[in-house]
């Protein structure tokens, strides 16, 4: 049996009962990061196997005396390479920092993990500060999608996804600010969730922090649950572990099929479709057409002005190392006014959805509207040819709005390659995100 195919939570259960050793798990971990990541690019940082072993020995005689430090003690954990371990340094998948200092402490989200007894096992791979729903960066190159690597794996928690979806670790820590978590847990047929903004503690503001959240990518909703509850001070596992549905306590349930008119692509309509007619089972179901006004043009104002800041402070003769992508961005024209425009937009639009989902308990659609595309270009094609450059409107409501939302494996597409629907709900509402995502996952 391959352990590292269970959950977190099975495993945890197997080191209570003294059925199965940190130092296995680790060592089967150490394996298969060596068998698949060669290939992949998921990491661009592995912590040395000594160190890895050693903890693994600690965490195993914590277990045989009954003493855990926590509740993830001895659980191989990812770190995506946004945010601190102490001791190693924070890249940012950057040129720009190739060489910068080892991290002198923990983000906090990273701190807690360590109080809770996480085994970090290394940092994952990351487009150049998160600027992209790819993963590629002029520092660590390009990281493949499992299913085909020939495509992307998406972005900008890409590393996560593919260390997800491969065994290489069970928890991996992600953050999302435009769909990082959804997007890349969509193309490699894994779960992502963002929790409600501010849910998870975080330092070092920016101008796009408002957007975004520290979350998790896994491959079981109980794992996400089990680490949400150790990183987020605001969540309350029992609210999920309790919540049930019933045929006399149905829930109500938005289904939007695109928004503002969107194309998607034929196989994800006819899975997302067929996805939502198995919550009829728990909900009441009301597909609505669902416009945004201004919800691309909002967003990318948003990025525009991030990426103007970000290269205001680098050095002319440094620029040559940054990702172009960013470049092209803080060259697009926003001026104060404009600028100031989207902010009133964007709250606008977050208050149509509080009022959507004040009317309805949740929300389902595509997480994108089309699956993985070929390695090597930022943006794929629509069918017509054209180059599609806003390809991920669909992730962008919850981060406008700082709404809980998941992505959940729903199916494949002709050639394989893997679907996922996205679940929203209201603030602070991330058990019900959590719960309707468990019941998917056991349908």
């Amino acid at each position: 049996m391959n352990i590292l195919r269970l959950p977190a939570t099975e495993i945890l259960k197997k080191y209570e009962c003294c059925n199965l050793s940190p130092v296995e798990v680790i060592k089967q971990t150490i394996k298969q990061i060596k068998d698949k990541n060669k290939q992949l690019n998921a990491f661009s940082l592995i912590i040395d196997e000594d160190i890895l072993l050693k903890q693994a020995k600690l965490s195993e005689e914590r277990w045989k005396n009954n003493n855990p430090i926590g509740k993830l003690d001895g659980i191989p954990t990812t770190i995506k390479d946004g945010y601190d371990i102490a001791g190693y340094p924070t890249k940012h998948g950057s040129l720009l920092l190739k060489d910068v200092e080892p991290a002198k402490e923990d983000s906090p989200s990273v701190a807690l993990l360590r109080d809770a007894g996480a085994i970090f096992i290394g940092k994952t791979t990351l487009p150049e500060h998160g600027t992209r729903g790819v993963t590629e960066s002029p520092l660590t190159g390009i990281t493949k999608n499992p299913f085909d690597s020939s495509k992307t794996s998406g972005g900008s928690s890409g590393g996560a996804a593919v260390a997800a979806a491969t065994n290489m670790g069970l928890l991996h820590l992600a953050g999302d600010a435009g769909g990082s978590i959804r997007i890349p847990a969509s193309f490699c047929g894994v779960y992502g969730i963002k929790p409600s903004y501010g849910f998870v503690p975080r330092k070092d503001p920016s101008l796009l922090s408002h957007f975004a959240s520290i979350g998790t990518i896994v491959k079981y909703v109980e794992d996400a649950a089990l680490m949400l509850d150790i990183i987020s001070p605001k969540f309350n596992i029992d609210d999920y572990i309790e919540y049930k549905f019933s045929k006399n306590k149905q829930v109500n349930i938005a289904f939007a099929p695109t928004i503002n008119d969107t194309y998607v692509a034929k196989d994800i309509t006819k899975s997302v479709c067929n996805t939502a007619k198995k919550l009829t089972n728990i909900a009441n179901i009301e597909e609505i057409k669902l416009n945004i006004p201004n919800l691309v043009e909002c967003f990318n104002a948003h990025w525009i002005a991030a990426a103007k800041l970000y290269i205001s402070k680098i050095e002319p003769d440094k620029l040559k190392l940054v990702d172009k992508y960013i470049i092209e961005w803080s060259k697009k024209e926003l001026d104060l006014l404009n600028y100031t425009k989207y902010e009133v937009i964007r709250k606008n639009i977050k208050q149509q959805m509080n009022e959507l989902l004040a009317k309805y308990d949740a929300l389902i659609l595509p997480t994108t509207p089309i699956t993985a595309f070929d390695t090597g270009i930022n943006a794929p094609t629509l069918p017509n040819g054209e180059e599609w450059q806003d390809w991920t409107p669909f992730t962008f409501p919850a981060n406008l709005s700082g709404l809980p939302a998941a992505s959940v494996p729903c199916g494949f597409d002709k050639d394989k390659m893997p679907i996922g629907l996205q679940i929203i709900s209201a603030y602070s509402k991330d058990a019900l995100v959590l719960a309707i995502s468990k019941f998917l996952e056991n349908t």
